[in-house]
């Protein structure tokens, strides 16, 4: 894999309360740029099942606690993922 620019996003969902009861309102995510690195300071970070989809999707999405804290440095929240995102031209 090339070395390519990846933007790496934060992202947190956050609960709504129901203010009638027996609707569903949708959980809101947000999310915030934490780092902008290459492929090759992440390719050890990631399996190669990760590394394939980053490619062949333009993005990734990790959920594992130990990944997020090895990528990013930081001991993940409850319900907080990473969204990777290969940075076009």
């Amino acid at each position: 894999m090339e070395s390519r620019v990846v933007l790496v996003y934060v992202c947190e969902m956050r609960e709504l309360r129901q203010p009638i009861p027996r609707h569903h309102i949708a959980s809101i995510t947000v999310c915030r740029k934490a780092v902008e690195t290459t492929i090759d300071k992440l390719i050890d970070k990631l399996t190669t099942k990760q590394c394939q989809q980053l490619e062949r999707q333009k993005q990734l999405t990790i959920t594992n606690t130990q990944q997020i804290k090895q990528i990013i440095n930081i001991t993940p929240k409850t319900n907080t993922y990473l969204k990777i995102k290969i940075k076009e031209n």
